[in-house]
């Protein structure tokens, strides 16, 4: 769903950041079979999806950052539960994806090969760049931040499919008996370069709802 925002300093913005983990290594093992064209079909068929959900949950499609995409969540009344959903199903999608197009042409995968998230909320401030509206603002930059610090502990092997959540987040969305019936939260801190060194936000493991 397009929300028209002028240019300037926006309302709050519930922001998503997605990564494809290996994207890399996958492309040149990919690349080496003469079988980039399922990396392509992954993409694709992400794309269509994210992009057939867009007004069921209320989100625009920012921006695809080469191995991702950055979502922006305009309805702030959204219930924290379906936002979990969603990022469940469209994990559960990525997955069955990832199997039938990749897994099938590859030997040897790489110990991770899911996705990873990070999500926090905030005003941002609109400009034009190129004839394109293009946003900045802190909020922006920790959910960029926090995705890839989910690769900052723990086995390779055990990344995927996790994601970082600010606290700001967690608990105006998140921290209800409904939410937590279902999904776990673990109190963590990260270091953000040029945020904070002890940035406090919250993990969460889907692998266990795919």
């Amino acid at each position: 769903m397009k929300t028209a925002i002028k240019r300037g300093s926006t309302e709050d913005i519930l922001i998503v950041a997605i990564d494809m983990c290996s994207s890399s290594k996958l492309i040149d093992d990919l690349s080496e079979k003469l079988s980039l064209i399922a990396f392509d079909e992954l993409l694709q068929s992400l794309y269509l999806w994210l992009d057939s959900n867009r007004e069921i949950y209320s989100y625009d499609i920012y921006q695809f950052t080469g191995d991702g995409w950055i979502l922006f969540f305009h309805d702030l009344e959204i219930d924290g539960l379906i936002l979990m959903e969603f990022l469940v199903k469209l994990s559960q999608k990525h997955n069955l994806l990832r199997s039938s197009l990749i897994d099938v042409q590859l030997i040897n995968l790489p110990e991770s090969t899911g996705l990873t998230f990070g999500i926090d909320v905030g005003k941002l401030h609109q400009f034009s760049l190129g004839g394109e509206n293009r946003y900045v603002g802190r909020a922006l930059n920790v959910a960029c931040k926090l995705q890839d610090a989910v690769k900052q502990r723990g086995p390779e092997a055990e990344l995927s499919y996790r994601g970082l959540i600010s606290n700001d987040v967690y608990y105006r969305w998140l921290k209800n008996q409904e939410v937590l019936n279902k999904f776990t939260f673990f109190d963590r801190t990260r270091s953000l370069r040029n945020i904070d060194t002890k940035f406090r936000c919250r993990k969460v493991n889907l692998s266990t709802h795919i």
